[in-house]
């Protein structure tokens, strides 16, 4: 560390001498301290807008303004700033619920090597979190401000017209007005999100009579996390940016190409023959497949997977027509990548339907009605010895005993008190069955899936910890899955779940159904998780495709260089099991291994004879 590093410090307390006492810490850690002192939310909200900060330190001895506030203070704000409490350890529960609200620790003001410790590490990752802001915004991958049109010297954004390329008033293609109101991506010289949303939702909110039918297409470039942890930002920005030309040429006059996200692009068509969008996608597909992108010397490459929705008269919401070609893209990615996919109609909103109406009230039936159960899977290790491992699996019953076929978890929408209640009934059951295998002699190791809300909840974590109190049992007994989807869309809410389970003794695993060409394996540096589990789009026909055998083999050595270990499911052959084996994979589970049971009742001994 630098010793004369300056660090600029607000301090949550009711005096002054109490602040000292804490900055006096951290000079004598060998920061410069500028500091602050507040005792009321106002007053901390006042500070924040005066002048940039790197740390908030929140004692717990202002009545009425305690950390949380605090935390409610921040979220209010938009600021970037990492809050550590600073509070003597009075009960357990009460750092995890703190942890749990977006705290970055809890420390006992007494331990100063501690305070420093942790410190040190929220400066150090608030600055690796500036210092990829400023790369962003050089780069055009980020603005402070939206885009009022392109650098000086650039040409106009591409803009829709007629399938011929000439006006589109006559079609219902309407141009947006007004080429410096565009928005433009900086890196590529594309029209970025905010225009395409725009140029699409104008188009829709037209009536039915005055527009014919067109297609949306988004292009997903897969591998781009592994490119970014190989050749960093500016490889990734080259590649980019080269892709966007590849993609160009291909895009014939009269369609709207535009910059969609980090690594996808998407393009509006007036076309409304599927076959010959569905002939043009597979070229864009081709064409970027072909592309090499020299690199400092290095070469790089990379594929996509392309989803294709009808835009037909009839549809008016933009949410819709995102969604299907998004989720066209989804199966396209899940069935192996490298593929052009048209949305079903069929395929989609049934299932959908279904679960926004009828299932939810299923689950609230089922769990009124105690007919919900645990079922329960073996993961047999794959090297060294064998040890009771199974996966928890929630079974909503009928009133018959047998199960349904619709995924508790999956059913339940956004119902916020029912996913509570699901996750205590879950945690409950778990901890009551561990007992009773104790009882017997047996300590097993469980793998438990909650639903996706629990990482945003302060109570999951404190009920846990008085089941385990009640219990007397060994949090080492518990793993508790994270899904990469759910914790990537809230990282620090998956970060403090994840630190108050490593408190509790408890373990975590992030689910990746994925597959190793796009898989969150990245996540794992952010999200400290001893356990990957990784779905059936990791061992689908790894026996019969050496590609995919490479992939996997990659993704196991970046998982043993995170000391990470990892779990395969899905396995439906004995095949599966061999691959997995020569790949280097921990653990395997699957049907062929063995269906899910009410039971703990899996020889694992004889498994491996």
């Amino acid at each position: 560390m630098d010793p004369r590093q300056r660090l600029h410090v607000v301090v949550i307390d009711r005096s002054d001498s109490g602040a000292d006492e804490l900055l006096a810490v951290l000079r004598q850690g060998g920061y410069a301290i500028s500091g602050a002192v507040v005792d009321n939310p106002a007053a901390l909200a006042e500070a924040l807008r005066e002048r940039p900060w790197d740390l908030v330190l929140a004692t717990q001895r202002v009545p009425g303004f305690g950390i949380p506030r605090a935390l409610t203070v921040l979220r209010t704000t938009h600021r970037d700033l990492p809050l550590v409490g600073v509070a003597p350890a009075r009960r357990e529960g009460e750092g995890v619920a703190l942890l749990a609200l977006g705290a970055r620790d809890v420390v006992d003001p007494t331990n100063r090597d501690h305070l420093l410790a942790v410190v040190r590490r929220e400066v150090a990752s608030l600055e690796d979190r500036r210092r990829l802001r400023r790369l962003e915004r050089l780069h055009g991958l980020r603005s402070d401000r939206p885009p009022r049109g392109g650098p000086a010297g650039t040409e106009a954004p591409h803009r829709l017209a007629g399938a011929e390329g000439g006006s589109a008033e006559g079609n219902g293609w309407a141009e947006l007005p007004g080429s410096g109101e565009a928005g433009r991506d900086y890196l590529t010289g594309l029209p970025d999100r905010g225009y395409f949303l725009e140029a699409l939702t104008r188009y829709l909110d037209r009536p039915p009579r005055e527009r014919t039918g067109g297609h949306l297409v988004l292009v997903e470039l897969e591998n781009f996390r592994a490119l970014r942890q190989s050749g960093g930002i500016t490889t990734c920005d080259a590649i980019m940016a080269e892709l966007a030309e590849v993609v160009r040429r291909e895009v014939p006059p009269g369609r709207l190409f535009a910059r969609f996200g980090d690594h996808s692009f998407a393009i509006l068509t007036p076309d409304e023959d599927a076959a010959r969008v569905e002939q043009g996608a597979e070229r864009v597909r081709g064409a970027i497949k072909a592309t090499v992108t020299e690199v400092g010397g290095q070469f790089f490459a990379t594929t996509a997977s392309l989803g294709i929705a009808a835009v037909t008269p009839g549809v008016s919401d933009l949410r819709v027509v995102l969604s299907r070609a998004d989720q066209a893209c989804r199966r396209a990615i899940l069935a192996g990548g490298n593929q052009v996919r048209r949305f079903e109609a069929s395929a989609g909103d049934g299932v959908g339907s279904l679960r926004r109406t009828v299932a939810p009230d299923v689950v609230w039936s089922a769990l009124g009605d105690d007919r919900l159960a645990l079922w329960y899977q073996p993961l047999i290790p794959l090297h060294g010895r064998p040890k009771p491992f199974y996966q928890t699996q929630l079974r909503m019953l009928d009133r018959q005993g047998n199960p349904f076929p619709l995924d508790a978890f999956e059913c339940m929408g956004s119902d916020g008190e029912l996913a509570m209640k699901l996750d205590f009934w879950v945690v409950e059951r778990a901890l009551a069955e561990a007992q009773a295998q104790r009882a017997a002699g047996i300590e097993p190791t469980l793998l438990i899936r909650l639903s996706d809300s629990a990482i945003e909840s302060e109570a999951v974590p404190l009920h846990l910890s008085r089941m385990l109190q009640r219990t007397q049992l060994d949090g080492g007994q518990f793993v508790f899955e994270v899904r990469e989807a759910a914790a990537r869309r809230q990282v620090r809410f998956a970060q403090a779940f994840v630190s108050a389970l490593q408190r509790l003794g408890c373990a975590a695993a992030i689910a990746d159904d994925a597959g190793p060409r796009t898989s969150g394996l990245s996540l794992v540096h952010h999200v400290d998780a001893r356990y990957v589990r990784l779905g059936s789009g990791f061992v689908e026909g790894l026996a019969r495709n050496e590609q995919r055998r490479v992939a996997l083999r990659a993704f196991q050595d970046n998982a043993r260089r995170l000391e990470r270990v990892t779990i395969a499911s899905g396995i439906e052959e004995a095949s599966g099991l061999a691959v997995l084996w020569h790949c280097g994979v921990d653990y395997a589970q699957g049907d062929y291994i063995q269906e899910p049971r009410p039971g703990l009742e899996y020889d694992f001994e004889a498994s491996l004879a």
